[in-house]
């Protein structure tokens, strides 16, 4: 038997609505990293015996009239540190809903509000809610002055 996980703290607090991680495209104002590879969560009762994070993401606009999908599930096992802290690594982005070759709608704050992670930890047939982190759109620097 293990008490039930309590949650303390989560960071971060928000997620870049896309990761350049992996991409295989050059936009010069995409350049550089703003992959988040994992979700901290603090609390206790953490314990080392195949916890999975539960990564369910949905995005909730009605402007995107042409998506068929608004909703994943994803499972990505825990990396436990100690009962007071876990890991959950590579969180989803919301790449999986747009195209991974046009990359407007990732500055499109409008288009992905209320875009939404909810994070739970998975211990055998047991649940628990870890808690909700949101999407941010990612910033377009499209020119700098002085040169």
């Amino acid at each position: 038997f293990h008490p039930d996980p309590v949650i303390t703290s989560v960071f971060p607090r928000s997620l870049p609505s896309f990761s350049n991680e992996n991409q295989h495209i050059s936009l010069d104002s995409f350049q550089g990293d703003v992959a988040t590879s994992s979700v901290d969560i603090y609390g206790n009762h953490f314990h080392d015996s195949s916890m999975n994070c539960v990564f369910d993401i949905s995005l909730p606009s009605e402007g995107v009239k042409s998506l068929s999908r608004r909703h994943g599930i994803n499972r990505q096992t825990a990396i436990f540190y100690n009962s007071t802290f876990i890991r959950c690594p590579k969180p989803p982005t919301l790449e999986l809903f747009f195209s991974n070759t046009d990359l407007s709608w990732s500055t499109n704050g409008t288009l992905i509000a209320d875009a939404m992670l909810n994070i739970s930890l998975e211990a055998g047939a047991d649940w628990h809610l870890v808690g909700t982190i949101p999407y941010h759109a990612v910033g377009e620097t499209t020119s700098v002055f002085p040169r």
